[in-house]
């Protein structure tokens, strides 16, 4: 019998619904990614280095993209060794999801399905993944 797997997905979390062996089972992923707001007027932050100013945004951006990279990993973690793989969420998280995915290959569930939509209950994620894969 084919493991099935969905993944509703934004940065701040994500919700995971296998299907396997006639059991269904959920796990809600917690992310750690600072959200830096962006820094403008007369707050600008500022590192002096001699006679040249560096404006931290940019280490926090690197710091972001390492924190986002991981967090997609530990999602993929999740359900690495499916066979099918529906995602659904905002559009930048579940694209960057299924980038990595295709990146990684070996041992990754074939993506059947992706659709944009926004916030969602985790009993609507769970009925998503059973709608798509029609089971019961």
């Amino acid at each position: 019998m084919k493991k099935l797997a969905g993944v509703w997905i934004d940065y701040k979390k994500a919700v995971v619904v296998k299907l396997e062996s006639g059991k269904e089972v959920r796990e809600e992923i917690e992310s750690a990614i600072e959200h830096h707001p962006r820094i403008d007027g007369e707050g600008k932050n500022f590192t002096r280095m001699g006679d040249q100013y560096f404006s931290a945004e940019k280490n926090m951006e690197e710091k972001m993209r390492h924190q986002k990279k991981q967090y997609l990993s530990e999602v993929i973690n999740h359900f690495k060794d499916y066979d099918e793989l529906y995602i659904c969420g905002p559009a930048m998280a579940r694209k960057d999801l299924a980038k990595e995915i295709k990146a990684i290959r070996l041992n990754m569930p074939a993506i059947t399905g992706s659709d944009s939509c926004d916030h969602i209950t985790q009993n609507q994620v769970a009925e998503r993944v059973r709608k798509h894969f029609e089971w019961q």
